[in-house]
C-alpha cells in the first residue's frame, strides 16, 4: 500500500467525427463492431507517482480546495504550468523546497525528508508535465488529478 497518483488527459470523441471512425476502425479487434458500442471518449495517462506526497500536497491544496479524498479532480491547464514552474524552481534552488514545494505527511505517504529520493520524483514531475504540456494536439483536453492509497 502507499500514496499512489495518477494525472490523467480526457477528451470527448464524437463517433460522428473522422477521429471517432479512426479509433474504432483501430480497436475493432478489441470490441466488434457488431456490439454497437461506440467510443465516447479517450483517457491518456500523462504522469503516475508513488509516495510523491509534496506533489500531492501542491494538487490537495491547489486543485482540490485542501480537501484531500481520493476523487478525482479536474486540474487547469494553467494550475499544471504553475506546478511546473514551482518544480523547476525549486530543482534549480533546492534550499526553497520546504518553503515552495513542502512535503506532507500521511498514513502511506512515504518519505517527508527533502533528500534524493524528493528531487528524483521533481525531476520525474517535471519532464512528465513537460511532455504533455508541450504537445500541441493535447491543447484542449481535460487534466484530471486522483491519488488513493
Amino acid at each position: 500500500m502507499g500514496l499512489d497518483m495518477n494525472l490523467t488527459a480526457k477528451n470527448y470523441i464524437s463517433e460522428y467525427a473522422e477521429e471517432g471512425k479512426r479509433l474504432s476502425s483501430a480497436i475493432s479487434d478489441i470490441i466488434p463492431e457488431t456490439t454497437g458500442f461506440h467510443i465516447k471518449s479517450v483517457t491518456l495517462s500523462v504522469a503516475y507517482w508513488r509516495k510523491a506526497n509534496a506533489i500531492h500536497s501542491w494538487f490537495v491544496t491547489n486543485c482540490q480546495g485542501g480537501k484531500d479524498e481520493c476523487r478525482e479532480t479536474h486540474v487547469e491547464r494553467q494550475a499544471l504550468e504553475e506546478l511546473l514552474a514551482l518544480v523547476k524552481e525549486v530543482l534549480a534552488n533546492p534550499k526553497r523546497a520546504p518553503e515552495l514545494l513542502p512535503t506532507r505527511a500521511g498514513f502511506f505517504f512515504g518519505d517527508t525528508e527533502y533528500g534524493d529520493y524528493y528531487f528524483e520524483y521533481l525531476k520525474h514531475t517535471e519532464v512528465q508535465i513537460e511532455t504533455f504540456l508541450s504537445n500541441e494536439k493535447l491543447k484542449e483536453w481535460d487534466i484530471y488529478y486522483r491519488a488513493g492509497w
